[in-house]
């Protein structure tokens, strides 16, 4: 095992206590090589987060599982899973992953065997007056962070890593040097750390302005970090604990407050999962307000973009429909009776009656059924009782710890 081997995997082993991470080459910011990724091939940062725990350097993934992390035109899956595959072939031929074991051609379904080219990490490319070389580690939270703009992943990633590993050396980086890095010009650059900063995913701090020995005013280059981790949720929750049990705490704080009981079963709204029309139904339904503020927060923040919007229309759409086909009256059967001796016409409402003549072997499986269904019910109860006890421990055990 040569040296870089042992320290990638030194470095991995010396903090697998730590919250999922990868390790990213930097020659894959190298601009002008031919090592230089692009943003569809920031898929290795998947492939990677994949990798086997007992050998940090292989990875067991297939395109569907790459494509359910990244949801690439998720209105045309068979187009962002072409997208994964291609850059899975890029990937390969710029000498950062080794398919071991595949058919002639990679689909959706095909199981890939990936090994990790660890060369990359001991390899040296200088482009301009930087070195591009080692690796820098980008953490679960991180990659979820860039997962906010489904549209813009990549390039967030790219900014996200960069940031973290000149942060290092405390150091410097020009809108030019940022243009390069993300393959733009240097206005879309600006313009895409403009809109970073505004969102709060990246720290800017600007240059102090200065005079030259000519007497003209000059403003320093701007240093950039990322912020401390934040809280998902608006919780005064101190770092002691980790970011799944902060989540978890969370998400059983509002499950306790929530009247509405339907939010045990599928809490999406509450922990930022991926939302779809029975989310929409739920909030439209409910009469929590708890429920009503997080789903108009979450539904909001999704149609911030073009794309999003229509997607929430679209759930708005199908679930007043579903409200309306709720609400319509039931058809009515009416039988009218003639009595011999008193002729009169009488009107028997039996739009809820049941069918009384059943035979023997439907009523036992009807019965039985019903007892079924009753059991499952009692089992659901059970084991959402046993969570929201589980969330009051965890819960109680961070009161302790802070």
């Amino acid at each position: 095992m040569d040296k870089i081997t042992e320290s990638y995997i030194g470095e991995v082993e010396a903090v697998k206590d730590e919250p999922n991470y990868v390790i990213v080459p930097m020659v894959m910011f190298a601009y002008e090589s031919s090592k230089y990724v692009t943003e569809d091939e920031i898929v290795y940062y998947e492939i990677v987060y994949h990798a086997s725990a007992r050998d940090v350097s292989m990875s067991h993934v297939n395109v569907e599982l790459l494509y359910a992390r990244l949801k690439w035109d998720a209105s045309t899956p068979s187009r962002g899973k072409k997208r994964i595959i291609d850059s899975i072939v890029a990937l390969k031929e710029k000498g950062y992953i080794v398919i071991e074991s595949h058919g002639e051609e990679i689909t959706a379904a095909t199981y890939l065997t990936i090994r990790i080219n660890k060369r990359v990490f001991k390899d040296r490319i200088v482009c301009g007056n930087t070195a591009y070389t080692g690796w820098t580690k980008i953490y679960e939270s991180e990659m979820n962070t860039a997962k906010t703009d489904r549209y813009k992943i990549g390039q967030r990633l790219k900014v996200l890593t960069y940031i973290k590993w000149r942060h290092n050396i405390n150091y410097s980086i020009c809108f030019e040097e940022w243009a390069n890095v993300l393959g733009a010009s240097p206005r879309t650059a600006k313009r895409i750390i403009k809109s970073l900063k505004e969102e709060g995913v990246i720290n800017v701090k600007s240059g102090e302005y200065y005079t030259d020995w000519n007497n003209n005013v000059r403003q320093e280059i701007n240093q950039f970090s990322l912020p401390e981790e934040k809280e998902e949720l608006d919780d005064d929750y101190k770092p002691t604990v980790t970011q799944r049990q902060r989540k978890m705490v969370s998400v059983a704080e509002l499950l306790t407050k929530t009247t509405d009981k339907r939010m045990v079963d599928r809490p999406e709204l509450f922990v930022y999962g991926d939302l779809s029309e029975e989310d929409m139904y739920i909030y439209l339904t409910t009469e929590c307000s708890i429920v009503k503020e997080w789903g108009k927060k979450r539904f909001d923040a999704i149609s911030k973009k073009p794309k999003g919007k229509e997607m929430v229309e679209n759930w708005e759409m199908k679930a007043k429909k579903r409200i309306e086909n709720e609400q319509q009256e039931p058809r009515r059967i009416q039988i009218e009776a003639v009595q011999k001796e008193n002729p009169t016409t009488v009107s028997v409402d039996v739009t809820n009656y049941t069918e009384q003549d059943e035979d023997a072997h439907t009523k036992a499986y009807r019965m039985a059924q019903a007892k079924r269904e009753e059991q499952e019910r009692i089992k659901r109860e059970e084991e959402n009782e046993r969570f929201r006890q589980e969330m009051l421990e965890l819960e109680d055990e961070y009161e302790e710890a802070i």
